[in-house]
């Protein structure tokens, strides 16, 4: 999982892509030598720039102190926070379920 693949972005890129095959739809086989670009395919734009810029953390040594906490039983858990994020839907519906089992 990438950490900049979000619901908005995923959003964004749905209408992105309506628009892009509504456009092509709507076009004749005459040739033209004029381009037009739509705000939000300007905006759509900016963001891909700016994601693919972003690089991936290195998790592992995060990863590996957490395992060692768990192994040696110092690892807790703020069940108050886990709930209001559970709530919140900041936690995802299939990682609940992964979590009870289902």
């Amino acid at each position: 999982m990438r950490i900049y693949e979000s619901e908005e972005l995923r959003r964004l890129l749905g209408i992105y892509l309506s628009k892009e095959s509504k456009g092509k739809a709507q076009t004749s086989s005459t040739p033209s030598d004029r381009i037009e670009i739509s705000r939000e395919g300007e905006t759509l734009s900016k963001i891909l720039r700016s994601i693919s810029n972003i690089e991936e953390p290195d998790i592992a040594e995060k990863l590996s102190s957490i395992k060692r906490a768990i192994e040696e039983g110092r690892y807790t858990v703020d069940e108050k926070a886990l709930a209001d994020r559970m709530l919140s839907g900041e936690v995802p519906e299939d990682i609940i379920k992964a979590w009870l089992g289902e």
